[in-house]
């Protein structure tokens, strides 16, 4: 019970901080429910909010310090495919290096679905809009 209450209680402390997060920035354009994470695009930045884990967590992004967006696709049977943000002063976590677990911060790994596929191309769209 004790492991339960605290895990629901980290649950209610991370949706109170969207909800901050949202004031802030105003209403999301578009969310996406990500595998272990969930993509949030509002007017300025790319919210990107860690599901599951015990530290539990919310990555803003301004739009103005993404200079490229990686699609990563996987072979077909997997049915999956990933998003990475390259800011300013971050690294690709393909890259290789010891710093590359940072860069996985900036990821997020959709599942195939049409709903999902609609809102890819939105959040695509809007960031490549405003960074080039």
């Amino acid at each position: 019970m004790g492991f339960f209450y605290l895990s629901k209680k980290e649950k209610v402390a991370n949706e109170e901080k969207t909800k901050e997060i949202s004031e802030f920035l105003g209403s999301e354009i578009c969310i996406i429910d990500c595998v272990d994470k969930k993509l949030y695009l509002h007017e300025k930045a790319v919210v990107i909010e860690t599901q599951g884990k015990i530290n539990a967590d919310v990555k803003i992004i301004p739009l103005k310090f993404i200079v490229s967006v990686h699609l990563k696709t996987f072979p077909s049977f997997i049915e999956k495919y990933s998003i990475e943000f390259e800011t300013v002063n971050g690294m690709l976590a393909s890259s290789g290096t010891s710093e590359a677990y940072i860069a996985e911060e900036n990821m997020v790994t959709i599942r195939y679905t049409k709903e999902n596929d609609e809102q890819t191309k939105k959040v695509l769209a809007y960031v490549l809009e405003h960074i080039c």
